[in-house]
């Protein structure tokens, strides 16, 4: 009985092993299709081919910063004179001329104060000279004739540090330009009083060249040199203006990897006001150079 049952499953075994053969042997050619047409499949041409997605030139940088105008001479002007205010001459927005008189101080103290600094060197002069005549005639001491002549140095000082104060108490324009703004009205004491303290009097601009101040990438200062055009789009007048290059920053900011440049804009004609913005293209930089 035993004998049987081995014999079954010999016979199972065998049909089962060729029938799996035949199987395998049916199987491997549709394996074999089916890789051909996947290949097929990947050889047709894409959409987009992978290799021209690769060596595609990216989108370009945009080489727009923003820029501020700021006028080339800006000035505060204070006194060291602890006077009362006179006069305001000139007011937020006027105009005027170099060597023009801006303020005026009171003035009684310190005159009174410059002539009597004249009075003083007037009288060591006469000293001074009568000491010279006493020692030669062997009458005054060399000492004596020394300290008369030390009395008129120091009496010549004194004029010129009251003739200093005397004039400290006009505010004259250093140059052509305009007013920004006054910290003072009439009659006010401005170095009395605390607000003051650290205030200038008058705060003035000569706007005829303006700077174009922008914080530039430190990667583009291979491009960047003195001499170079920049142009700038301003935003308030919605036109273009145009200068040179005139300095660039010696240091880069280590947090924003970024240097200052400035650019010199001419503006004879009043259209530019300090403190507009704008864009600075420096697309333009990256393809000239300065020779």
């Amino acid at each position: 009985m035993k004998m049987v049952w081995l014999t079954v499953i010999v016979l199972a075994l065998v049909i089962a092993l060729a029938f799996w053969g035949d199987s395998s042997r049916h199987l491997l050619p549709q394996l074999e299709t089916r890789e051909i047409s996947l290949v097929a499949i990947a050889g047709t041409e894409p959409a987009v081919p992978l290799k021209k997605r690769l060596v595609e030139k990216p989108e370009p940088v945009s080489l727009l910063y923003a820029a501020v105008l700021e006028p080339k001479l800006r000035t505060l002007l204070s006194t060291e004179v602890n006077s009362k205010v006179v006069k305001v001459y000139k007011k937020m927005g006027d105009s005027f001329k170099e060597g023009e008189l801006l303020i005026q101080l009171d003035d009684v103290s310190q005159k009174a104060i410059y002539e009597r600094a004249l009075a003083t060197l007037d009288k060591a002069n006469v000293t001074a000279k009568a000491k010279a005549t006493l020692y030669h005639d062997g009458i005054a001491s060399y000492s004596d004739y020394i300290e008369a002549v030390a009395a008129v140095a120091v009496a010549e000082s004194d004029v010129v540090v009251a003739a200093q104060n005397l004039g400290n108490t006009q505010v004259l324009a250093p140059y052509d330009g305009r007013v920004v703004l006054v910290n003072v009205a009439d009659g006010e004491y401005p170095n009395r009083q605390l607000y003051y303290k650290d205030k200038p009097l008058i705060e003035i601009v000569n706007d005829r060249v303006m700077l174009a101040k922008v914080l530039v990438p430190a990667n583009l200062l291979k491009d960047i040199r003195v001499g170079q055009m920049l142009f700038v789009h301003v935003n308030e007048t919605e036109q273009t203006v145009g200068g040179k290059i005139t300095r660039i920053g010696a240091m880069i900011d280590p947090v924003s990897s970024t240097v200052p440049i400035e650019a010199e804009i001419d503006n004879t004609d009043g259209a530019l006001i300090g403190g507009m913005t704008g864009m600075a293209d420096l697309q333009t930089l990256s393809q000239e150079g300065v020779p």
